[in-house]
């Protein structure tokens, strides 16, 4: 009998009351609120229960709540559902390299996408690139006027990163006559001016080369990549037919508008109605523009029951407008369209600033991580190892932008990060590690009585592990994460516990047998869950 039967078995008799594991073992292996009269409880597989104030503690025979958690974690069922997911995350610019907060964007997104997939949802990871509009022709106009015949190759710097430069150079010169210059060369590029098209071309061809450097050495992936440039003629044509439909209306100014009702998003501050502009007098996009066709290509190819936005928590207005937008032009969808927002990353001396330059690139970022986590591996044997010393520092990354709520600000410690003691993502990896070098020691058997597991760590590490698919489910049910990534870390921290105080290959062979079984279910939720959250599965530390 597995775990979830036991719970279904006792919810038959409770009715659909919410049985909880609690975090003290005190009080039972199930607990629930008491609401009404002490219920009967005649099963074989219960030692005894115990009302506590309004609670209900139920206690499960030890060996058979090590059996029926350990073998359905081992055997590992998975369960297939029909709904689709799509989630949309990193979205990056093609006039800069990607920085630290895109990295927390993307492992957030991938995090919740597989955490979906764990759940058995059909899920699909989509990138959308913002290569068009006048950020873009920032960078286009300042290498047209004073790049020369400069290239990433001559300057010796990847794409993006040169790209980038021009970005800056822009910014720090910038006028009134230069922010016009910018605007017209985004209009010669919407009406396809050749000399225009080909320049944005080429730039564009060094970033995305740049881009796809950064992301095989990140481990980022997606299923799918939209890009501006292909979808804000589509969003031209929904503005237009909203303008037909009597939806948009034409300003004074020539601007196509939508008037924002004030039940749902105030007034201005003189009184007046709150308009957004859907299409500029000049015909050409804003951003509203192309989000609204990318909406209406996701629906069209995913035909999704959850759209969900993994986008910074400074864009919930912009992205409460496009929901309402898609609400008012007709389509019913538009209600399972989700924001996940996230708040931002800060550094030692501030907000990170990309017209400034005053960024940290996952590029440089994760080479300076690769040397700490270098230096950490010579402290324990003298070899340079490349391929682990960057999966350490992946792991150190990823779990430090995931093990804090989403909405909370982040004010990143690379040092404090790479740490191998204390709640970092190498604490992590090296509990696994250990784990696995445990179970390379002796082979699990079959048959395996569980009754010698009476140890209080013991007790404690087989209940947490239980927890599993309730953690994963609350992630996906809050759009959180952060929850994976702190139960991770405290099960590696009672495994660690465990095997200080519970010798595995020392004991009787009954007892090894037992507790071989509960470190291969520890290896098998610590894998899934470093999964989950893309950290790197490593065999040796």
């Amino acid at each position: 009998m597995y775990f979830s039967q036991i719970k279904e078995l006792i919810k038959e008799v409770l009715g659909e009351r919410e049985l909880r594991i609690p975090l003290n073992e005190k009080f039972g292996d199930l607990s629930l609120y008491l609401s009404k009269e002490l219920p009967e409880l005649n099963f074989d597989f219960i030692e005894k229960v115990e009302p506590v104030n309004n609670y209900l503690n139920i206690f499960i025979k030890k060996d058979i709540l090590f059996e029926s958690i350990i073998s359905e974690i081992i055997k590992d069922e998975k369960r297939e559902k029909k709904e689709k997911v799509t989630l949309e995350y990193l979205s990056p610019n093609t006039n800069k390299p990607l920085h630290l907060g895109h990295l927390r964007n993307a492992v957030i997104g991938m995090a919740l996408a597989n955490a979906f997939k764990e759940l058995g949802y059909q899920t699909f990871r989509i990138n959308i690139v913002n290569d068009r509009g006048e950020h873009i022709c920032r960078s286009m106009l300042a290498y047209q006027k004073w790049g020369k015949k400069e290239t990433p190759e001559s300057m010796q710097m990847k794409g993006d990163h040169f790209v980038g430069y021009w970005y800056v150079y822009y910014s720090q010169r910038e006028t009134p006559e230069l922010k016009k210059e910018v605007h017209t060369m985004l209009k010669k590029w919407e009406e396809g001016d050749k000399e225009t098209v080909a320049l944005w071309q080429k730039m564009n061809k060094w970033v995305y080369q740049g881009f796809k450097e950064t992301y095989q050495k990140a481990e980022l992936s997606f299923d799918k990549v939209y890009y501006e440039s292909d979808l804000y003629r589509l969003g031209k044509k929904i503005v237009k037919e909203g303008l037909d439909k009597g939806i948009f209306y034409r300003g004074e100014e020539g601007d196509i508008l939508f008037d924002l009702p004030e039940e749902e998003f105030g007034l201005n501050k003189d009184g007046s109605d709150k308009k957004i502009i859907l299409l500029r007098k000049d015909d050409t996009s804003v951003y509203l523009t192309q989000d609204l066709g990318m909406a209406v290509s996701r629906k069209r190819d995913y035909d999704f029951d959850r759209s969900i936005y993994v986008v910074g928590l400074e864009q919930s207005y912009h992205l409460k407008c496009l929901f309402f937008i898609l609400k008012a032009l007709g389509y019913s969808w538009a209600d399972r369209c989700f924001h996940f927002p996230y708040g931002l990353v800060y550094l030692p001396e501030g907000k990170m600033k990309s017209r400034e330059g005053k960024v940290v690139d996952i590029d440089d970022l994760t080479d300076k991580m690769q040397e700490l986590a270098q230096k950490e591996i010579s402290k324990r044997e003298r070899v340079k190892d490349q391929d682990r010393s960057l999966k350490i520092a992946l792991a150190a990354l990823k779990f430090n932008l995931l093990s804090i709520q989403p909405k909370q600000e982040i004010h990143f410690d690379p040092k404090k990060s790479i740490a191998f003691e204390g709640k970092t993502g190498p604490y992590c990896q090296y509990s696994l590690v250990r784990a696995l070098n445990i179970l390379k020691e002796k082979e699990l058997t079959k048959e395996i009585n569980f009754s010698s597991l009476k140890q209080g760590k013991e007790i404690v590490l087989v209940r947490q592990l239980s927890l599993y698919p309730e953690i994963i489910q609350k992630s996906v049910d809050t759009f959180n994460p952060s929850l994976i990534a702190n139960y991770i870390y405290e099960i590696s921290k009672t495994f660690n516990q465990f095997y200080n105080l519970c010798p595995v290959l020392k004991a009787e062979e009954e007892t090894i047998q037992a507790r071989l079984a509960l470190v291969k279910a520890f290896s098998i939720i610590m894998k899934k869950g470093l999964t989950v959250l893309n950290i790197p599965i490593l065999e040796k530390m």
